[in-house]
């Protein structure tokens, strides 16, 4: 791998360091994201279910 310029210890620690920062950020950021999503989704279809509901009770 010399010959490619490239160094087995600095491309192990890379991958080591991709693999540590990946599971930080998808703890800390990628599952509260979906969470927040879900919620909103929730959220939402309940306010087209109450409008759908209230239209219904109007007519």
């Amino acid at each position: 791998m010399d010959a490619l310029g490239i160094n087995p210890g600095y491309l192990l620690m890379q991958i080591a360091l991709f693999g540590i920062l990946f599971l930080v950020m998808k703890g800390y950021l990628y599952e509260p994201i979906l969470k927040a999503l879900e919620d909103r989704k929730a959220k939402i279809a309940k306010g087209l279910e109450d409008a759908r509901q209230a239209a219904i009770a109007r007519d």
